[in-house]
């Protein structure tokens, strides 16, 4: 046990080294990534997806210095907010939806 302690312990401030990872951001928010620019990297990839047009998701992740973690998950954003949106649902459960939702749904409807 002692032996695993030492191995864990920063030997300048006896701080673990595994807490100092999990202490660490992770990823930063990019200033350059815009609202329009996610909104269209998410539709393209969406159609991408869908259509099953292969290599569309590492050219968008190579055109824009991201992950392809991260365009999936604003692909599955933007599937759920038009799920969401268009769900035949009362108009008071519209009243939920985000700025953001609305936004796609009338970029979406402008570009068919």
């Amino acid at each position: 046990m002692e032996f695993v302690s030492m191995i864990l312990l920063n030997s300048i401030d006896g701080e673990s080294e595994l807490a100092k990872q999990f202490e660490e951001r992770k990823f930063t928010r990019r200033n350059d990534l815009t609202a329009d620019i996610r909104l269209s990297i998410a539709t393209t990839a969406l159609y991408a997806m869908t259509n099953n047009v292969w290599g569309t998701i590492s050219q968008l992740a190579k055109d824009n210095n991201i992950s392809r973690t991260f365009i999936y998950s604003l692909a599955s954003r933007l599937k759920e907010g038009g799920r969401t949106l268009f769900a035949q649902a009362s108009a008071a459960s519209l009243a939920y939806c985000t700025a953001a939702t609305i936004r796609e749904y009338f970029f979406l409807k402008n570009h068919p």
